[in-house]
């Protein structure tokens, strides 16, 4: 991959990162505070997100076409400190995890399958402080939390039956803007 597509791919991401961080969560701002957008402010954000080590995998890296892709995902918090963040969506919502998208992309034609990197961008679901306050997990360093969510939970396939095509796949995911390992999976 060539270092500017590597540059858009993570500004791409940087940017559904804050979009999701500012659906996700409800706060205020009075008229007399000025949001600067500079690159200083973005900085900034960015350090503000948790810093984990996101680790995916799959039982079974080929599946029947139709099946469900589970994906087994855990955040360890790398920092020194505790971190608070929130992790599993309540069902009603998306059902997948907080802050995360996906990339799918096709080995054979290397063009990610997807319509949307996170299926939460298509609700319209806002949560208040204090509807979240229960919902958050606050790592300890080297603490690990788990979960398992179907692809569909995060991300929806460009197709119209919202299933992988027969092929095979590379899938990467990223909380906040921490990257995963890339697990691939076949679909027969």
């Amino acid at each position: 991959m060539t270092k500017q597509k590597t540059t858009v791919i993570m500004n791409g991401i940087l940017l559904t990162s804050l979009i999701i961080c500012l659906t996700s969560c409800s706060t205020a701002t009075r008229k007399s505070e000025i949001v600067n957008s500079d690159s200083l402010s973005v900085k900034k954000m960015t350090e503000s997100f948790p810093k984990v080590d996101l680790k995916i995998s799959v039982q079974d890296t080929v599946l029947n076409y139709g099946d469900n892709v589970l994906l087994n995902i855990s955040l360890t918090n790398k920092g020194n400190e505790e971190q608070k963040l929130l992790f599993d969506k309540p069902k009603v919502s998306t059902g997948g995890p907080w802050a995360t998208i996906g990339n799918v992309t096709d080995i054979r034609t290397k063009k990610s399958v997807l319509k949307y990197e996170n299926k939460a961008m298509l609700s319209s679901q806002l949560y208040t402080e204090d509807q979240l306050k229960d919902k958050y997990y606050y790592l300890k360093p080297g603490q690990t939390i788990k979960g398992q969510y179907e692809l569909t939970d995060i991300v929806v396939l460009n197709s119209s039956d919202n299933l992988l095509p027969k092929g095979t796949y590379d899938v990467q995911l990223f909380y906040h803007i921490n990257p995963s390992n890339v697990v691939t999976i076949k679909i027969q």
